[in-house]
């Protein structure tokens, strides 16, 4: 009876170990996701405002040009 109680004991144990590490497991993925949701949400707005401000430039630059051209003509 002895060597089952610990047999049980050992499947008990380590059952609650793995589940316990699962869990562990799953909050370190989920805090990985968090990051790098966060990550993508920065480096899309800083594209996002990097093209805003070429936009900007290229229309001022072409005003400037074709303004030229119309004074000329």
């Amino acid at each position: 009876m002895d060597f089952i109680t610990g047999i049980i004991l050992f499947l008990i144990g380590f059952s609650a170990g793995a589940m316990i590490i699962w869990f562990m497991r799953q909050k370190e993925l989920d805090s990985a996701r968090v990051g790098k949701d966060g990550l993508k949400d920065i480096f899309g707005n800083m594209s996002r405002e990097a093209l805003d401000q070429n936009i900007e430039t290229f229309l001022k630059l072409a005003e400037s040009k074709f303004g030229e051209l119309l004074k000329s003509s």
